[in-house]
C-alpha cells in the first residue's frame, strides 16, 4: 500500500542555489566569527602594551610592535 501527500506546501524543495548561498552565508559567519577571535587577544595584547610594557621599553621598540600588531590587525580586517 502506497501512501502519497496531496497537501500543497508540503515536502518543497528549495533550488540548489539558495542552498548553495545558505552554505555560503554559514561559511561566511564562522570565517567571521573565526578572525574576531583571532583579533580579540590582539586587542587585549594592543591594551597591555600601551598601559603596563610602555614604560619598561625604550621608545623605538614600542613603537615598532605596535606597528607590527596594528598592521595584523588591519589585515584581519
Amino acid at each position: 500500500m502506497t501512501t502519497t501527500i496531496d497537501a500543497p506546501g508540503l515536502a518543497k524543495v528549495a533550488p540548489a542555489a539558495e542552498w548553495d548561498l545558505l552554505r555560503e552565508l554559514i561559511n561566511e559567519r564562522a570565517r567571521v566569527k573565526r578572525r574576531l577571535n583571532k583579533a580579540l587577544p590582539k586587542l587585549a595584547g594592543i591594551k597591555a602594551l600601551k598601559e603596563v610594557l610602555q614604560p619598561y621599553l625604550q621608545p623605538g621598540d614600542y613603537e615598532h610592535i605596535l606597528e607590527r600588531i596594528e598592521r595584523e590587525v588591519q589585515r584581519w580586517d
